[in-house]
């Protein structure tokens, strides 16, 4: 495995050296003490995924509106967000507390709470598994 940096590999001298995508958005950066940092972005231009070499790391993921809807990153803090037509967050929960929920209060069906506590679990497996693996 290569663990020279990807200034290094190249033997680039003048820094700070960065790569930017077709759409000009930055996407790797390097400076002279070897620190470096990686973006990705979506096919919409969103942010979905950061890291440095002090081993920070961010990840966002979006709905169909470009709304973030969860956000996880390497210090454990993740949130969950739902927004409403108009595009008003409705719900925030954050590492596991609700910060806000004004979403519209429905009598659900059996069935129905049944599929939401699944969500929630699958949510709350993918936090973990997100961070044991990394």
């Amino acid at each position: 495995m290569n663990t020279q940096t990807i200034a290094q590999q190249l033997k680039v001298k003048d820094f700070p050296f960065v790569i930017k995508n077709k759409f000009g958005h930055e996407i790797y950066l390097e400076d002279s003490h070897n620190y470096w940092e990686k973006t990705e972005y979506n096919e919409q231009g969103n942010f979905t995924y950061y890291e440095d070499s002090k081993g920070y790391w961010e990840k966002r993921e979006y709905n169909d509106r470009q709304l973030v809807v969860y956000e996880i990153d390497s210090t454990g803090f993740w949130a969950k967000k739902e927004w409403n037509e108009q595009g008003d967050m409705i719900y925030f929960e954050s590492e596991g507390n609700i910060v806000k929920d004004m979403r519209p209060k429905l009598e659900l069906t059996l069935e129905q709470k049944v599929e939401h506590l699944t969500e929630q679990v699958d949510m709350l497996l993918r936090a973990m598994y997100t961070r044991v693996d990394n």
